[in-house]
């Protein structure tokens, strides 16, 4: 199949058309998320969930739960060319139409756009009363401003479904063909892995069968999830949540993305929500959100690994959070000093910690010539020189050893660290020789 990928990509026109499809698929995608004015689509998540709304949900790849541009996808226009196909067996006109060729259907798919239309508004009223009875729709403060905000929840649906038809006919134009069955198929796509997540929570759910009053070994997927590769495979993974009082994690799944086969790991402890709120309290002076943790072995120990982000979103720090005791928890600019802040954590715990390979690291042995600290990012960190290497300056979290407090120029001392690009090299292990202490 790559093979075929590969020499498709080789041909200029294909190559074109493809790129098109993609642009095409990318703008479908984005308008599925673009949200409708004078809506709270929160009091919309979950509801439909294994009945006729939630199949039309994942007709829409999620849109319509989220109440957004796209809600309807191209459900109405798929209604209305059934229905036109079915008048062309009765209505003779029609009929004369469709045994035309290529000129009749065209005009047959210009009457399936007018019946699309219609039956977007049809079903864009039923959606907005839908939505208005959930307490959904924002107070318009009197019976005119109600009005104004129907009419353009309305008309933003039917707008919204009628852009979708459009972009299949461009795919169809300009692009690969087949372009109503392409954003079918990536509505579908989308949704694949919620519907996994729904399957874990049936699993969950029946357990212990129906009659299981006492929630006796119930649970339930983590509210996230993410996707991960492995040997050439896509897998869904996310952590397993018991129901009840102590709503804490069981352990973890991964799902097969094409056979649907698990694996399952027993690993009780902290739920990832946990985990994030342990992470972002001891960032709290910095107001930092936590991404959605990453479980990894970090010297035999399940542990949580997450970025941590500031108000625009960009990564300032990383954390690790012990799964068994969320409470231990390793912060730091980069990804070795959040791992060293973590191991220490661990060794303060009583678990043993394993220093990272001597290979990774670099050591050297000196006499301070000077010494200075700063603060960065709410953290200490000391600044050194030592006579025997004049041309780098080693840069020391204070987390790194109680020592450096007490270090003064002239003392001896020992550093591993990690070459950098420059002049500044950062210490992961400090020790003042003239200190014994352990």
């Amino acid at each position: 199949m790559f093979e075929t990928l590969k020499n498709a990509w080789k041909l200029p026109d294909l190559k074109r058309r493809i790129c098109f499809t993609l642009m095409i698929i990318v703008i479908f995608r984005f308008g599925a998320a673009l949200p409708v004015p004078f809506l709270d689509a929160s009091v919309m998540q979950g509801f439909g969930d294994g009945n006729l709304l939630g199949f039309l949900n994942m007709l829409t790849g999620g849109a319509f739960q989220n109440a957004t541009l796209f809600a309807l996808s191209i459900s109405p226009y798929i209604t209305a060319s059934i229905v036109v196909q079915l008048l062309a067996v009765a209505i003779p006109a029609l009929e004369q139409m469709a045994k035309e060729g290529a000129e009749g259907r065209k005009r047959l798919n210009k009457i399936s756009r007018y019946v699309t239309i219609g039956l977007a508004l049809i079903q864009s009223f039923g959606y907005y009363q839908l939505l208005n009875r959930r307490g959904a729709v924002v107070d318009g403060g009197n019976a005119f401003g109600n009005f104004l905000l129907a009419t353009t929840i309305i008309l933003m649906f039917t707008a919204g479904s009628m852009i979708c038809v459009w972009l299949g006919e461009q795919i169809d134009e300009k692009g690969i063909g087949n372009g109503i069955s392409i954003i079918l198929f990536v509505s579908i796509v989308a949704r694949f892995p919620n519907s996994i997540i729904r399957q874990i929570n049936n699993k969950g759910e029946y357990v212990r069968g129906w009659l299981n009053f006492a929630d006796k070994d119930k649970y339930r997927a983590s509210a996230g999830h993410m996707i991960i590769y492995n040997n050439d495979r896509c897998y869904l993974f996310t952590g397993m949540t018991s129901v009840g009082g102590d709503d804490s994690a069981i352990g973890f799944i991964m799902v097969d993305m094409v056979t649907k086969e698990s694996i399952v790991y027993q690993m009780p402890g902290a739920t990832e929500m946990a985990a994030q709120g342990s992470a972002e309290g001891k960032v709290q002076h910095l107001g930092y959100d936590a991404t959605f943790p990453l479980i990894l072995n970090v010297e035999g120990q399940p542990t949580y690994f997450m970025a941590l982000k500031d108000q625009s979103r960009l990564i300032k720090q990383y954390a690790f959070v012990s799964v068994a005791n969320y409470s231990i928890v390793g912060t730091g600019e980069t990804i070795p000093l959040a791992l060293r802040d973590y191991q220490q954590g661990l060794k303060n715990s009583g678990i043993a910690g394993v220093a990272p390979p001597a290979s990774e690291q670099a050591v050297v042995t000196g006499t301070v010539e000077r010494i200075a600290s700063e603060v960065s990012g709410g953290d200490t960190v000391y600044k050194m020189i030592l006579a025997e290497h004049p041309d780098k300056i080693f840069t020391v979290p204070a987390l790194v050893s109680d020592e450096l407090a007490l270090t003064r120029e002239g003392d001896r001392v020992k550093i591993e660290y990690t070459e950098g690009d420059g002049i500044i090299s950062q210490a992961t292990v400090f020790d003042n020789l003239a200190y014994t202490q352990k």
